[in-house]
């Protein structure tokens, strides 16, 4: 075998399962506790995942990831916590569409304060209302980026209200708020893609230790 790497267990921490394999993973052997689990030899299946039953660890699954492409395991529906494609390191790419709608709430509040400027009530009212959701969509990109499920929740659940609120304006007539209105609803589809990451973390993280947290150094790759 020409590599070898240890993949940390999500279930059973401090335990480890030894992987090796062959140049373009050819050829694969995983051994838990120095015993020999099962052994892989074609590597054009592995894109899309092979399974593996075994007595002492349940289903294990050989996955390639996408980038980097490397090798994950899977074992018993739970991700090694040092895999590339584990939830919570995925769910922290989220983060960026926060920050990114954080910008955009910011600039559209300006706008709209300088637009009711006039009307000192409704100015108020309004620059309160757009002060409140800038700053939670930036809680949700900053918590969201340390992989937290309840930030994505909550820049997910405030960006949802705003988007369905706006199809009472949408049919307004106005080509900038059908414009406005289709750039959220594809940013929209792309957190519904990132749900099933805040899903999983949540599942993993019942695997806490006695402070709660789960494995924080391993997460944040510093092994």
């Amino acid at each position: 075998m020409d590599f070898e790497k240890k993949y940390h267990l999500t279930q059973f921490p401090g335990e480890t399962l030894q992987v090796m394999w062959t140049r373009g993973y050819r050829s694969i052997e995983v051994y838990y506790q120095g015993k020999l689990l099962l052994k892989h030899e074609n590597s054009g299946t592995l894109q899309k995942g092979v399974s593996y039953s075994t007595t002492e660890l349940g289903t294990i699954v050989l996955k390639l990831s996408e980038k980097p492409v490397v090798l994950d395991v899977i074992v018993d529906g739970y991700h090694c916590v040092n895999n590339v494609s584990h939830p919570a390191k995925q769910l922290k790419g989220a983060s960026a569409y926060f920050w990114i709608i954080a910008v955009f709430a910011v600039i559209a509040s300006v706008i709209e304060g300088i637009y009711l400027g006039d009307s000192l009530t409704i100015g108020t009212i309004t620059t309160i209302i757009n002060g409140i959701t800038v700053t939670l969509y930036f809680i949700a990109a900053v918590f969201t980026g340390k992989s937290r499920p309840w930030a994505f929740y909550l820049g997910f659940s405030v960006f949802c209200f705003w988007t369905l609120l706006g199809l009472l304006t949408v049919f307004s007539g106005s080509i900038v708020f059908l414009i406005a209105y289709i750039v959220r609803l594809v940013i929209l589809y792309f957190l519904i893609t990132n749900i099933k990451y805040a899903v999983g973390v949540t599942k993993h993280r019942k695997f806490a230790d006695g402070t709660g947290i789960y494995n924080e150094g391993l997460l944040d790759g510093k092994i």
